[in-house]
């Protein structure tokens, strides 16, 4: 199951959640208990951050 990150639309909290993708709908927020929360783009998933540079090769 993976993990997602999560954007509060009441209190603004930012929190993660694990969750499956069909469940992400029904995610409430740990602090205020609000069903307003948005996913959040995780930079740990990005390709870039991923990537080895090419100066770590010899």
């Amino acid at each position: 199951m993976p993990i997602y990150q999560f954007k509060c639309l009441v209190c603004e909290l930012e929190f993660e959640q694990l969750t499956t993708l069909e469940n992400k709908d029904k995610v409430v927020c740990p602090h205020c208990g609000s069903k307003e929360v948005k996913d959040v783009f995780s930079a740990f998933a990005t390709k870039s951050s991923c990537a080895p540079s090419s100066s770590n090769f010899t």
